[in-house]
């Protein structure tokens, strides 16, 4: 979903501005949200996708692979795995 390439993803590009206004304005939904749909994983990627955006300068790799983690779990890709926690939490 988030397809940002190290050409859009610059300190001061307004992609980033506007993802991390984003989710600094709905942190608190989005980590409910993971805890719903992935228990405790879910609220682990959240918070570390949260954390590394709240940092100034360049996303990490590891906050862009929780970014990418995160949006999976929000889009439900993998509630139709039924060795995935995203199923149960999904079927409950």
């Amino acid at each position: 979903m988030f397809d940002l390439t190290d050409d859009l993803i610059t300190s001061q590009s307004p992609t980033l501005r506007d993802l991390r206004s984003f989710t600094a304005e709905n942190a608190d939904a989005l980590a409910c949200a993971a805890a719903l749909l992935g228990a405790a994983p879910g609220v682990r990627t959240a918070l570390t996708a949260l954390d590394g955006l709240a940092d100034p300068g360049h996303p990490t790799a590891r906050t862009m692979r929780a970014l990418d983690d995160l949006v999976d779990l929000l889009m439900l890709e993998h509630v139709h795995d039924p060795y995935r926690i995203e199923a149960t939490c999904f079927a409950a």
